[in-house]
C-alpha cells in the first residue's frame, strides 16, 4: 500500500467528483450552443469532454487492474491535459480587439 486509505472508497469518491465535474462540461457546452457562442468554444468543450472520456477508460483500467505505478502515471499526465484543456475554454470566450 502507498497510502493508508482505501483504494476502492477513494476510487468511488474521485468517480462521482468527476461525474459531476462531466455533469457541468456538458452544461457548459449545452449553454454555449443555446447562447450561440463562438465555434471555437464550442469545439474546445468537446475537446474537454474527449479527454475526460479518454481519462475515464485510463481509470477505470487502472482501477479493474490494481492500480499499477506506470497507468497511475499516465492518468495524472492526462489530468494535466483536462485542465489545459479546461483553461482553454475562457479565453475562446473573450474577443480581442485591437488598441
Amino acid at each position: 500500500n502507498r497510502f493508508p486509505l482505501d483504494p476502492r472508497v477513494v476510487s468511488w469518491l474521485h468517480a462521482d467528483v468527476v461525474l459531476l465535474f462531466v455533469g457541468l462540461a456538458f452544461a457548459l457546452a449545452l449553454g454555449l450552443r443555446l447562447t450561440q457562442s463562438s465555434a471555437v468554444a464550442q469545439r474546445r468543450v468537446w475537446v474537454l469532454l474527449a479527454i475526460v472520456f479518454v481519462q475515464g477508460v485510463i481509470g477505470y483500467t487502472q482501477y479493474f487492474i490494481g492500480l499499477p505505478e506506470l497507468l497511475v502515471a499516465v492518468h495524472v499526465a492526462g489530468a494535466c491535459a483536462v485542465w489545459w484543456a479546461t483553461l482553454r475554454i475562457p479565453y475562446a470566450l473573450r474577443e480581442r480587439t485591437a488598441n
